[in-house]
């Protein structure tokens, strides 16, 4: 007995010039172009669907956090502050402003996978959660 699955087809997409080149060179061999479109799509689905995920799942940890009693909102640590935007200039953006550096220079995909690695630790382990904290305040 053949099964067959049900397709549909995707909108024409308009692209420059540059653009279609691009993406070109970027295929390997015996890809096709329409295989790079589908994998890129079905990529950025599964990308967003971990977002949304991911969002919803902060989203219940705060809520669950405000009802223990253990939440400290950020206008709450804003309000100890004597100057917040001073604070914030000359501690957490030369901090940022550090870490996307190193981010860039260190760009790889186990470097992607490390930081990956990170976030799902600071979801579910306290302790990581605790050092991430301890950062924080070392930076205030």
């Amino acid at each position: 007995m053949k099964t067959s699955t049900k397709t549909s087809t995707i909108p024409p997409l308009r692209v420059s010039e540059s653009v279609r080149a691009a993406a070109e060179a970027a295929l390997t061999e015996g890809e096709t172009l329409s295989g790079f479109v589908l994998e890129a799509i079905q990529f950025n689905i599964q990308r967003r669907t971990m977002q949304q995920e991911f969002v919803a799942r902060g989203l219940t940890a705060r809520d669950e956090a405000r009802r223990s009693g253990k939440y400290v909102s950020a206008d709450a640590v804003l309000a100890g502050l004597d100057d917040p935007e001073a604070v914030f200039l000359a501690r957490f953006l030369p901090a940022r402003a550090r870490m996307q550096v190193e981010a860039l220079a260190q760009r790889s995909f186990s470097g992607d996978l490390r930081i990956l690695a990170r976030t799902i630790a600071l979801l579910w382990s306290p302790a990581a959660r605790r050092a991430s904290a301890l950062a924080m305040r070392a930076l205030l």
